[in-house]
């Protein structure tokens, strides 16, 4: 589940994944569905919003992640390259790039307009299931199974570990 960034004028809205494969777009005020997307062949894991509001990302069970025009309900691209299910998915500060976990344990960097996968980091040693922009748009936070936090640089190619999990 995702809240919308409130825009000026705009119905504050949220999107919700499931494991029926599609996603839904609700009115808060009202708790109506305003529109539901068939939205994968699997399970959705997780969804995010991109800072205008205007996109969303979504994880699933297929391996892929999928970007949406959220007015139209319409796929805009599909970012292949996990070879397990996503679990966790984040749009950078400014938009432009997409982070991804999977169960194949890796974290991926992508574009978020055309969909190119730009880098992976491998340093995990068990399925990644959350991952975060900092601030700044510089750092992907990614946790897992493993216990461990990574702090990724991908400009830097640099890769920190925060221990302290059990």
């Amino acid at each position: 589940v995702a809240f919308s960034p409130r825009i000026s004028g705009d119905p504050l809205t949220a999107l919700s994944g499931s494991r029926d494969n599609t996603i839904r777009l609700w009115h808060i005020d009202h708790g109506a569905v305003l529109n539901r997307w068939q939205a994968h062949t699997e399970r959705v894991w997780d969804l995010a919003f991109s800072p205008d509001g205007r996109r969303v990302v979504t994880g699933s069970s297929d391996n892929t992640l999928i970007v949406w025009d959220v007015p139209s309900g319409t796929p805009l691209v599909t970012l292949n390259g996990h070879t397990d299910l996503v679990q966790s998915v984040a749009f950078s500060p400014d938009g432009r790039t997409i982070a991804s976990g999977g169960r194949d344990n890796t974290v991926r960097w992508w574009d978020a307009e055309t969909g190119r996968l730009l880098d992976t980091m491998t340093a995990h040693k068990s399925y990644v299931n959350s991952v975060a922009f900092s601030p700044n748009g510089n750092l992907i936070a990614s946790g897992s199974l493993d216990q461990d936090v990574m702090l990724w640089d991908p400009a830097q190619n640099t890769v920190r570990q925060l221990m302290g999990h059990n």
